[in-house]
């Protein structure tokens, strides 16, 4: 993953990866550049780590009890 810090980008990443600054195209190229030099073994591990959080964190499942919680909290 290369991308900008927007949003909620940073949070859904839980902090694995070096974000670019908005708007900072040199930034934005070296994120890119770094993650091209790095190992296809680190990128294969940083990609199982951001896997997990996702599905930990944002899957359907996740997302279906978050809303049936708000919904008894309100």
């Amino acid at each position: 993953v290369v991308a900008t810090d927007v949003g909620d980008v940073e949070y859904m990443t839980g902090h694995l990866v070096k974000l670019a600054k908005p708007g900072d195209s040199v930034s934005l190229a070296q994120g890119v550049s770094d993650m091209l030099a790095s190992s296809a073994d680190s990128r294969t591990e940083l990609g199982k780590k951001l896997y997990k959080r996702v599905s930990e964190h944002f899957s359907i499942e996740q997302m279906v009890q978050r809303y049936q919680q708000l919904y008894r909290n309100l």
